[in-house]
């Protein structure tokens, strides 16, 4: 258990089927154990909104007073319940892709050599001239992954949509990345010269939807900065199937299926 509370730590809100992955348990042996902890006060149960509802797991205060008594040098912040379940869905889809890559490493199938996903590590700020007006446009991705290839280091900068932002921001925000990524924010920022911009759509359809967007957002044909996947690609319990040709680039009349890991670095 104290490898399900390390990754709770890293994650902050798991699915017992998210926490059985990562730390190689059945799902339905560990279940019973986590409701056992929550009656222990060392975990909370958050039940998530929509039409398919989640439960997950977090530390309380003394579930990483717990932690850290077992030797962890920097004990995580605990989680606040009211604010988490706004956002549960959310939080557990950039959880997925954090344990699919997880274990895309542990197989030395990629070398992930980091994952951010603290705000205050990842965001940053672009201005764009919108009709002789500055407009200025924050960029605060949901993650970082950063992989080591033949060619150096490259990042990948995730974004998790779940189809609730409106066409014209998502527009806007696809401008900003590509202004932020030409003006040398990446290496500014970031100390990356290869990045990218990853879109997981919660559909194909809406996936479908954000690269004629991004298309639109850098005439005349897009740019290959922007890189799409559809949800039901990333699967913890297969992370493999990010090994396939299963994502796309927004490039006008590109529609060739692209393997997420074949490219070290992003083209205009």
């Amino acid at each position: 258990m104290r490898d399900a509370f390390r990754a709770l730590a890293r994650h902050r809100f798991l699915t017992a089927r998210q926490l059985a992955v990562a730390v190689g348990v059945p799902a339905e042996r560990l279940d019973d154990v986590l409701r056992a902890f929550v009656a222990e006060g060392l975990l909370v149960a958050l039940d998530g909104s929509g039409d398919a509802p989640q439960t997950a797991f977090a530390l309380t205060r003394p579930g990483v007073a717990f932690l850290a008594r077992s030797g962890e040098a920097v004990p995580p912040r605990a989680v606040v319940p009211k604010r988490a379940t706004y956002t549960l869905a959310h939080e557990l889809g950039v959880n997925d892709l954090a344990i699919a890559l997880e274990r895309l490493h542990a197989r030395g199938a990629t070398q992930l050599l980091d994952w951010q996903t603290a705000r205050e590590r990842i965001a940053d700020v672009t201005h764009l001239n919108v009709k002789g007006r500055v407009v200025r446009v924050p960029l605060v991705a949901d993650a970082l992954a950063v992989f080591g290839t033949s060619r150096g280091r490259t990042g990948l900068l995730v974004e998790i949509d779940m189809g609730t932002v409106s066409a014209t921001r998502m527009r806007t925000k696809y401008a900003g990345y590509h202004a932020w990524w030409k003006d040398g924010g990446p290496a500014r920022r970031l100390g990356l010269a290869a990045t990218r911009v990853l879109t997981i759509a919660s559909t194909r359809r809406r996936m479908e939807r954000l690269r004629a967007i991004a298309c639109e957002a850098v005439p005349p044909g897009g740019s290959a900065l922007f890189w799409f996947l559809s949800a039901d690609a990333v699967d913890p319990e297969k992370p493999e199937r990010l090994l396939d040709p299963v994502a796309r680039v927004a490039r006008a009349g590109d529609d060739t299926p692209r393997t997420l890991f074949a490219a070290a670095a992003a083209g205009a």
